[in-house]
């Protein structure tokens, strides 16, 4: 049977379908209810800092940017600097940038959002110094050497050094376009120019020294021999003293035994049945064995006394591979070779080959003097 609806069932109907219709639009407003709801909107970046480690023209520079959602909200700029870049590892409180500042030598950074900037400094930008050239007038071991830079900026913002070469001093009268520099090769025979700027390395440089080097013109001929310093540097130096001083001019090969030793460097000639010294020998000096290098044919070592540190001017070149001259142990530590004969191994053999005998208590001395006429430094 049909039952018509009260008055009474209509109201409360309408009453339940308006509760959820205002339920429906609170959480709407609210921003629930449904896959048409608003999102929060992102919070703007701030910043309040910046720092860079400096701004030179040409050479990357970093800049390291502080405050607040810089990883979610910030967009960043850079005019006048190259390369622009963000650094992994960023965070919403700090970011780091870097760019090499270019030819405008000014620099603007700036940090935005959607809603505009919110940052922005502008920065001078230090010329670099540049390197167009190094020369440099000769580069020999134990030798002050001199060094000509040119390029720009050189008095105002470069810093110069270098590695195996001792004693690096500025020239007085220097320039932004030229600099001269001096110091000296030591042992390592490499030498490495280096011009820095604010702590970066603008250009840098390696340079072969060659080993030193001593020519002997002889009665028998020239020698050439080429000297060990990385070795045996401190036989070394004490034998080009004898050389640049003039010391071995003049003598000769005293004490020769076929197929063994030729030794020199100690006396001028034979004369009334004796040898005479040569005057000036210098102190003796520490002796250099084990160093890696042996006593073998043609190379030229320090003559001595029975005591080990007792060598002063006196060489001998080894005939043949003497290994028994060689550094054994401390009781037996042999005798220092510095150099080896680069040139002239046939007249090291003609002097070996000569004829000898004894003058007074000395054995093995030449029948007819083998002169050393002059000792010089060709490198």
């Amino acid at each position: 049977m049909f039952k018509p609806c009260t008055s009474v069932s209509v109201f409360h109907r309408f009453k339940v379908m308006a509760a959820a219709l205002a339920c429906a639009a609170l959480l709407q407003a609210c921003g629930g209810g449904g896959s048409d709801a608003g999102t929060p909107a992102t919070a703007p970046p701030t910043v309040s800092g910046v720092t860079v480690d400096y701004v030179n023209y040409g050479l990357l520079s970093t800049f390291t940017v502080t405050g607040t959602n810089l990883a979610t909200s910030a967009n960043f700029s850079i005019a006048g600097c190259d390369g622009l870049a963000i650094m992994a590892g960023g965070s919403n409180a700090q970011q780091t940038l870097t760019c090499t500042p270019n030819n405008t030598l000014s620099v603007r950074l700036a940090v935005g959002s959607g809603s505009g900037e919110v940052y922005g400094a502008t920065l001078a930008v230090t010329p670099s110094p540049t390197v167009s050239g190094v020369t440099y007038d000769y580069l020999n071991y134990g030798l002050l050497s001199t060094f000509t830079v040119t390029g720009t900026n050189l008095a105002t913002l470069a810093n110069f050094s270098a590695t195996g070469c001792d004693g690096l001093a500025l020239k007085a009268g220097g320039s932004n376009a030229q600099q001269v520099l001096t110091c000296t090769p030591n042992k390592a025979l490499n030498v490495r120019l280096l011009v820095n700027s604010a702590n970066r390395e603008v250009y840098n440089s390696t340079v072969a020294v060659p080993k030193p080097q001593v020519v002997f013109t002889t009665t028998k001929g020239s020698i050439t021999i080429d000297l060990e310093p990385a070795y045996a540097p401190i036989t070394v130096d004490n034998f080009l003293a004898y050389v640049q001083s003039g010391f071995y001019d003049g003598t000769i090969f005293h004490r020769v035994i076929s197929g063994f030793t030729s030794q020199g460097g100690g006396y001028t000639r034979v004369a009334n049945g004796t040898l005479t010294p040569q005057v000036g020998a210098r102190p003796a000096i520490a002796l250099e064995t084990d160093k890696g290098l042996g006593n073998v044919r043609g190379t030229i070592a320090m003559a001595r006394l029975d005591a080990a540190n007792t060598a002063t001017s006196e060489f001998f070149f080894n005939q043949v591979n003497n290994a028994n001259l060689d550094y054994a142990s401390s009781s037996s530590p042999g005798y220092a070779v510095f150099g080896s004969i680069s040139g002239g191994l046939a007249v090291m053999d003609a002097i070996n080959a000569v004829s000898t005998s004894y003058v007074g208590y000395y054995d093995h001395v030449p029948n007819v003097d083998v002169v050393l006429n002059t000792a010089t430094r060709s490198k």
